[in-house]
């Protein structure tokens, strides 16, 4: 019998898996035992944010510390992009180039996997208070448009520029990223879209 551990792994492995053709594009190896440490360290985290608020943890705590341990633990490999892949896939004799491995997967993925969960938590009415569930389906549309929005935003990369989605890439992967990152862009999206639902902020 599965523990509720291995239970909650595997279900981000096919989640991961559902992510990487979708949102990707790509093929890729998925290590289920690390998936089932990622699963270890969130819920430690969060037994530990229990304690300081035994009310509960907000969702967006969740998101945050479940994509810290996927960008930090890695438990995707060996990715390429099924274009890349396809003029290969009749010449066994040539493996596609070292070059064209997706070496950024594992933080692409936990961005596609913060916004699956945000979007998750919106359809279940538990990102935030105040929405009513006639506004339901439309503040999720809002969050939608506002992570469309703001990924795009042009924004200093390293040393040059790009948009918020490789700037999130970037950090990730070269700087210090906690999952307060993560939080507070969570509900910095979340607010928005609720303000756009309410139209607050408008004179």
């Amino acid at each position: 019998m599965m523990s509720p551990q291995e239970i909650s792994a595997r279900d981000l492995y096919r989640l991961i898996e559902k992510l990487l053709v979708e949102q990707c594009g790509c093929v890729a190896h998925i290590s289920l035992k690390t998936c089932i440490d990622v699963i270890e360290h969130h819920e430690s985290d969060l037994g530990r944010l229990l304690k300081i608020h035994p009310l509960g943890v907000h969702p967006s705590k969740h998101i945050g510390y479940l994509v810290f341990w996927i960008r930090k633990l890695k438990p995707i490999s060996v990715a390429y992009a099924l274009s890349d892949l396809e003029p290969y896939q009749h010449d066994p004799d040539h493996d596609v180039s070292h070059d064209k491995e997706l070496n950024t997967i594992n933080e692409v993925v936990s961005i596609y996997v913060a916004q699956h969960l945000m979007l998750s938590y919106a359809e279940d009415n538990l990102i935030i208070g105040g929405i009513e569930e006639s506004e339901k389906a439309e503040f999720v549309r809002k969050i939608q448009r506002v992570l469309e929005n703001v990924l795009t935003l042009t924004v200093d990369v390293g040393h040059g520029h790009g948009n918020l989605f490789k700037s999130f890439l970037y950090d990730m992967r070269y700087r210090t990223f906690g999952p307060h990152h993560v939080v507070h862009f969570v509900n910095h999206v979340v607010y928005a879209a609720r303000g756009s639902l309410k139209g607050e902020g408008k004179s």
